[in-house]
């Protein structure tokens, strides 16, 4: 079955709720520290308690939905793992 990308990311909230509900509430109370960031930035600060590291496509798609951040620019992914795809800069509102 193939999967449009908001499906793909509301399966792994789903599936990682309580994973989802703890990164979010850290999301909330990092942005209060920058003003703007990549979700790579805030994984990295995440990531010794990172489990699942999918969630987070969930989570900043709900900081954008609740007006926190704001998609700013474009940039490359710095970790090898990214293959330099591109990735948003948030700008917290």
């Amino acid at each position: 079955m193939i999967m449009t990308k908001d499906e793909a990311i509301d399966q792994v909230e789903k599936s990682n709720k309580a994973f989802y509900i703890e990164a979010l509430r850290f999301a909330e109370s990092w942005i209060k520290s920058v003003n703007m960031f990549t979700s790579e930035d805030m994984i990295a600060d995440f990531n010794e308690q990172a489990r699942e590291p999918r969630v987070w496509g969930a989570v900043m798609r709900q900081l954008s939905r609740e007006n926190l951040i704001t998609h700013y620019n474009w940039t490359t992914y710095k970790g090898v793992q990214g293959h330099g795809k591109p990735v948003r800069i948030w700008k917290v509102n």
